[in-house]
């Protein structure tokens, strides 16, 4: 239950603590509360990159608290604290590295597999469109 291979936020131990009382966090049973400060840091591109991925829309400005799935936890504490500090777009060596450092968790992860191949579509996608139809 270590995250050491990825310069990011640890969520193994909010996992573990979730998989107590809902079994396994799995794409299915994710759900946690999450304020402005913990998601202040997630950018208009990170939003548009939750919504393909998680069906989920968060609100620039949030009032209260919101029930975020834990795909949104890890981008919102990777911005404030992790390897996305800087603010560019997630890059696609990121979303694998996630995948890798939580995959054989037995609490869980943050990004299961049909996170994972909605996100590398989505990303690889957007890369192609920055290169434009001169790509070859």
């Amino acid at each position: 239950m270590t995250m050491t291979n990825v310069d990011g936020f640890d969520l193994s131990p909010l996992i573990q603590a979730a998989s107590g009382d809902l079994g396994t966090v799995t794409c299915e049973a994710r759900w946690a509360r999450a304020g402005a400060a913990e998601l202040a840091g997630l950018t208009d591109a990170d939003r548009e990159l939750i919504a393909v991925v998680t069906g989920e829309r968060v609100p620039s400005e949030v009032v209260g608290e919101l029930p975020v799935t834990f795909f949104v936890l890890q981008l919102a504490a990777d911005r404030l604290v992790g390897p996305l500090r800087g603010g560019d777009d997630v890059p696609i060596a990121y979303m694998e590295d996630v995948y890798t450092a939580y995959k054989d968790d037995p609490a869980g992860t943050p990004v299961c597999g049909d996170h994972l191949d909605l996100a590398l579509a989505f990303l690889a996608g957007r890369e192609l469109a920055v290169l434009g139809p001169d790509y070859s």
